[in-house]
């Protein structure tokens, strides 16, 4: 289950990256590009936000607690 959590983690770390990553070619565009080619800017888009996931508690976690018998 820990391995699941971190790659959930490492996935959301790239979807921040690459959406910072395109607002800042946005902002570059909007700022530099249009005006020196006299074009008018691309409508605003603001990115949605991304949840945060949640922490991974391995003191919570089931795996090597015993079975439940049955009374």
């Amino acid at each position: 289950m820990a391995k699941l959590f971190e790659a959930i983690n490492i996935n959301n770390t790239l979807l921040n990256y690459i959406v910072q990553e395109h607002q800042l070619f946005r902002t570059c565009l909007i700022e530099e590009f249009c005006p020196v080619m006299r074009v008018n800017p691309p409508p605003t888009n603001p990115a949605p936000p991304i949840p945060e996931n949640p922490k991974f508690d391995k003191d919570s976690s089931s795996d090597d607690s015993s079975p439940n018998e049955p009374q």
